[in-house]
């Protein structure tokens, strides 16, 4: 039996891999109960309008599933600009950006991210009185990064 979350992110890949939604990218499924959240992001943001098109989209094979009670909430989100990166591509969406970092050992750093890739961040610190340093963070260390929002 495979469970409801596997289904919904192989259902997300193979529209992900069409036009227009090639640039999309899911960022999370948790379910509670009968309310499952999906989070999908993209490198160029998500409107309410795309949210909505992927919930019916995901609506129709829901429906259709025999092991899917036959009352379940579902909600499809971006991610939020004040929520934790989770996923390698969300930190390259924000390549430039600048981000608070708490590690999962301990300490934290706030700096510009300058590079992502599947396995790591370079992240640029400047303390007050010393040079600009670049640290090298792999993902397996890092406990949370948010964006930092500047108004």
């Amino acid at each position: 039996m495979i469970e409801t979350a596997d289904k919904i992110r192989n259902w997300l890949e193979t529209l992900f891999l069409t036009e227009p939604w090639r640039e999309h990218f899911l960022v999370d499924i948790v379910i509670s109960g009968t309310k499952i959240r999906v989070v999908v992001d993209s490198t160029s943001g998500v409107t309410i309008g795309e949210c909505q098109q992927i919930s019916r989209y995901l609506e129709g094979y829901l429906d259709a599933d025999a092991e899917m009670p036959e009352r379940y909430v579902l909600e499809v989100s971006s991610p939020g600009l004040d929520k934790p990166l989770k996923i390698p591509r969300q930190y390259m969406k924000n390549v430039g950006r600048e981000l608070d970092i708490a590690l999962k050992e301990g300490g934290a750093f706030r700096g510009m991210l300058k590079q992502a890739d599947d396995r790591a961040i370079v992240l640029v610190v400047k303390k007050k009185k010393q040079p600009e340093q670049e640290l090298r963070i792999p993902y397996t260390q890092i406990k949370t990064a948010k964006l930092v929002l500047k108004f």
